[in-house]
């Protein structure tokens, strides 16, 4: 099945035409994202990413096709070069390493614009951004550029001056092909980040630069390996983030509660703590018990409260029938103050929150 683009989970896709088509097509079965633009984009043909990605936006692809064939431009100064460094060794070498840096990164387009959102997320370590690499290369070009021209410099006026020769030579053969091979690969490492924009504006985001739903996913994970654990799965398992720290590689250190029910009819819950490492993809890594667990006594007026009044489905407010609410007498009732000084009474025989 294809991959989601967001937390590499599995999506479904509507089948052939006078056959059964999947019933939620394109959302992700792990993190429900909808994967249908996505699908669209990885089903295009060879040219339409070709072209996107070398012809469309700033042209850095053209920057990249073009110094495919730079270093031809070297042959109209060989006369001065070949004392310092072998041209009929370093051209062609250029030529070959651009030739597969060109397709090894284009290869890799989609996998560098991952590496380029994770390293806006990424907690220390070292990955700079591509833009960064795009840079260094460049410099790196002209400092080996620069090295073999003061070198030919300083032989121009030298008639006496001897061909370099043995490790020398081997090391300034090497520069004058790198000089090309570093002019190229810092033209594709623009173009890849341009093509990265491009995805971050027509595309989901990986689930590692989406907080909430990378927590949604971990929580279910968590929800669900405890349920199976304990055999709970069916009652449901209620689970609430305690602490979250990024990871240095993208991921999440969480800490969180995981309450079930621990008799069967409500009346006794079990409370623990899990300390859980989870990777950029949500995937869960490590997971262990913090601590005993707690036992927590439901009262019985409390069950008995729940059972007539349920739950309204609607964040916090207490529903309860106009006939038990004329009959019944306040289970309990509690007053605060809100930031506003304002006090607030509430009490089980109230239909919502009273001010």
């Amino acid at each position: 099945m294809p991959l989601c683009v967001s937390c590499r989970g599995e999506y479904q896709v509507p089948t052939r035409a006078g056959q059964e088509t999947a019933e939620q097509p394109f959302l992700c079965t792990r993190c429900g994202q909808n994967n249908q633009r996505w699908h669209e984009w990885e089903t295009a043909r060879f040219g339409t990413h070709f072209g996107r990605f070398f012809f469309r936006g700033i042209p850095w692809g053209l920057l990249a096709l073009g110094s495919f064939l730079l270093p031809v431009v070297a042959l109209a100064a060989a006369d001065a070069i070949t004392p310092v460094a072998s041209v009929r060794i370093g051209i062609p070498l250029a030529i070959l390493l651009n030739f597969v840096n060109i397709a090894l990164l284009y290869a890799l387009k989609d996998s560098l614009w991952r590496y380029d959102v994770l390293s806006q997320v990424k907690r220390g370590g070292f990955r700079p951004p591509l833009y960064a690499w795009a840079v260094t290369f460049f410099v790196l070009a002209l400092v080996f550029g620069l090295a073999l021209v003061f070198m030919i410099e300083a032989r121009a006026g030298d008639t006496e001056a001897r061909p370099t020769e043995g490790l020398v030579r081997v090391l300034t053969t090497v520069m004058l092909a790198l000089t090309f091979v570093n002019v190229t690969l810092s033209a594709m490492f623009m173009a890849a980040h341009d093509y990265g924009r491009w995805l971050d504006r027509e595309m989901p985001q990986p689930i590692y630069a989406q907080e909430s739903r990378l927590l949604r996913v971990i929580e279910d994970g968590v929800r669900d390996r405890i349920g199976q654990a304990t055999g709970r799965a069916e009652q449901g398992v209620a689970v609430t983030i305690v602490d979250i720290e990024r990871t240095r590689d993208g991921g999440v250190d969480l800490v969180v509660s995981a309450e079930i029910d621990a008799d069967g009819n409500g009346s006794l819950k079990k409370l623990q703590y899990w300390k859980i490492t989870a990777d950029r993809w949500g995937r869960l890594r490590k997971m262990s018990p913090e601590g005993p667990p707690q036992y927590i006594e439901v009262p019985a007026q409390d069950t008995a409260g729940a059972q007539r009044s349920g739950e309204s489905g609607d964040g916090g407010h207490i529903v309860v029938t106009d006939e038990e609410t004329e009959k019944s007498e306040p289970l309990w009732e509690r007053t605060f103050k809100t930031s506003s000084e304002t006090t607030v009474a509430i009490d089980s025989s109230s239909r919502y929150w009273m001010e």
